[in-house]
């Protein structure tokens, strides 16, 4: 069970066309190592101290899996794929890419008896991006093809990275494990559209470029954004010098672990080829 309750200074979530995440990571939940308390607070373990080291986490998705033939088959140069091979069956609209990156700089648990307590830290950064195939067209392989034509370049960005640091504790009850976790959330940089609407001509005559747009992005956190010249979304200013930001928040995780049956360890074992 995952709770959220977060406030922020620029508006990351709108009423209308709501974008809402659940969590993707599941490999963890059902592995018996310390970092399956990062999705189950009420996870406990055996050890008295457990010390995470730095680690990196990297989850990627997207709707379509010719996307993903692009992004693999692009770095096995003996398949010599072309940008277009992927490209083609698109669908036309609708096109879901998104991408969590995760870096953990400490995770510490302490148990004594049957109760656990932690501390951790991490760095997160999410973007969600939802656009039209001609976008992807445009972007890979440029605007020679669509010479005398209109194309629709709107689309839906939401980018979000934030610092959290994580204060949990989980008791075992008999076969009930009930555990919690309170996030304290420092954000970083946000930016997210309003109205994605674009569209691109390319005059057929003197390739004059016309774009149309009625187009808001709201963001935080990002830099150089009244200049058009130094126009900068880049995330460089994800370090530890912001670590707490005038963009505040907090989350609170909640998890229980039920153990219905024991398994107890065979007194022989008979290997099996």
């Amino acid at each position: 069970l995952h709770l959220s309750i977060r406030r922020q200074r620029q508006m990351c979530i709108r009423d209308s066309n709501t974008i809402t995440f659940s969590q993707q990571e599941v490999g963890l939940h059902f592995m018996d190592v310390w970092q399956t308390s990062k999705t189950n607070p009420a996870y406990i373990s055996e050890k008295k101290i457990v010390i995470g080291l730095p680690n990196p986490h990297l989850n990627y998705y997207n709707n379509t899996g010719d996307f993903s033939s692009l992004i693999v088959d692009y770095l096995n140069e003996e398949k010599g794929i072309t940008a277009g091979d992927a490209l083609a069956n698109l669908p036309t609209s609708k096109n879901i890419l998104r991408g969590v990156l995760e870096v953990e700089t400490f995770n510490i648990g302490y148990r004594f008896g049957k109760v656990q307590l932690g501390f951790s830290h991490l760095q997160k950064a999410d973007l969600y991006l939802r656009f039209p195939k001609t976008l992807a067209q445009l972007f890979l392989e440029g605007n020679g093809q669509f010479v005398g034509q209109k194309i629709n370049l709107s689309h839906d960005l939401n980018l979000n990275a934030y610092h959290e640091f994580g204060l949990s504790g989980a008791i075992q009850l008999n076969k009930l494990n009930v555990g919690a976790r309170v996030k304290f959330l420092s954000g970083i940089a946000n930016a997210v559209t309003e109205k994605g609407e674009v569209s691109l001509f390319t005059d057929d005559d003197v390739y004059q470029l016309t774009l149309d747009r009625d187009y808001i992005l709201n963001t935080a956190g990002v830099e150089n954004l009244d200049e058009t010249d130094d126009f900068d979304l880049s995330l460089k200013t994800i370090n530890l010098n912001n670590l707490f930001t005038k963009n505040m928040g907090f989350s609170v995780d909640l998890g229980v672990t039920l153990s219905l049956i024991h398994i107890s360890e065979p007194t022989r074992r008979t290997p099996i080829s």
